[in-house]
């Protein structure tokens, strides 16, 4: 569920580089970021732990 919304951000910051609308650029950005950042996190947890 949370790849999903992250592909989702990601989607719309390619959307917003593209158009060139900076407000857009700077709040996927800011959302992008630390979602990434939690995302690896909750991997490396999972992985760590050896559960499926």
């Amino acid at each position: 569920m949370y790849s999903l919304f992250i592909s989702g951000v990601a989607i719309w910051a390619v959307f917003s580089l593209l158009s060139g609308n900076g407000p857009l650029i700077f709040a996927n950005g800011f959302t992008l970021i630390p979602a990434s950042f939690v995302l690896q996190k909750k991997i490396r947890h999972h992985l760590l732990r050896g559960e499926r």
